[in-house]
């Protein structure tokens, strides 16, 4: 999936935020200043990824609005239909975007990116198996607590591979098997698929008390 950031250039440090938590769902977010090399024809490139992209992230600060560049932007994706989704930073969604439900942006940037995250997770651009690999990378007890709810939050129905893939990181990931809120969940989404577990990793799911008998 392909995210583009409309932004002003002033808002650049919202961008580079918004890219580098994303990136750990599978999402591929442009922004210009990050991804355009000084030797292309910047205005050819932004017009191949406005064309390419899923969705249209729009950064709207007092700076977008006054930016000649981020309206035409929003116009391109308009005219090929893309899905826009404005986040209100200091302004509401106005002319041809008014009609948009925006994302408030606040001032914690945790609850922003997760909001974003199950934003994009209720529009369908983040995969199950995207949030799979998100959530085998936990690097901490919280982090796991919050990915699971993102998988959840996803479905609660998995196919025997993704199930397995779920399993592997439980018994692998100290921080997943070690997070109180995350093995909760996890018990009962053993539980559901009890029957579709590779026999190799039932018993130290057990051993973990992520599955009983």
């Amino acid at each position: 999936m392909l995210l583009f950031v409309s932004h002003s250039h002033k808002d650049r440090g919202i961008a580079s935020l918004i890219k580098s938590e994303l990136n750990d769902f599978g999402v591929d977010v442009f922004v210009a200043h990050e991804d355009i090399n000084p030797t292309e024809e910047w205005q050819e490139a932004i017009l191949e990824k406005l064309e390419q992209c899923d969705a249209l992230l729009l950064l709207l600060t007092d700076s977008f609005k006054n930016s000649f560049w981020t309206d035409q932007e929003t116009g391109f994706a308009m005219a090929l239909k893309k899905l826009l989704i404005p986040v209100k930073i200091d302004i509401e969604p106005y002319g041809f975007i008014s009609k948009y439900q925006a994302l408030s942006w606040g001032d914690d940037s945790t609850d922003n990116i997760r909001r974003l995250i199950e934003l994009l997770i209720d529009k369908q651009l983040i995969s199950i198996d995207a949030l799979i690999q998100s959530f085998a990378k936990s690097p901490h007890y919280d982090t796991a607590d919050t990915r699971i709810g993102f998988l959840m939050k996803a479905t609660t129905t998995f196919s025997q591979e993704q199930i397995n893939s779920i399993a592997k990181s439980a018994i692998e990931n100290g921080q997943i098997n070690g997070a109180w809120a995350t093995k909760k969940q996890l018990r009962q989404v053993f539980s559901n698929h009890r029957s579709m577990i590779e026999p190799e990793f039932l018993d130290q799911l057990k051993s973990l008390g992520l599955i009983q008998d």
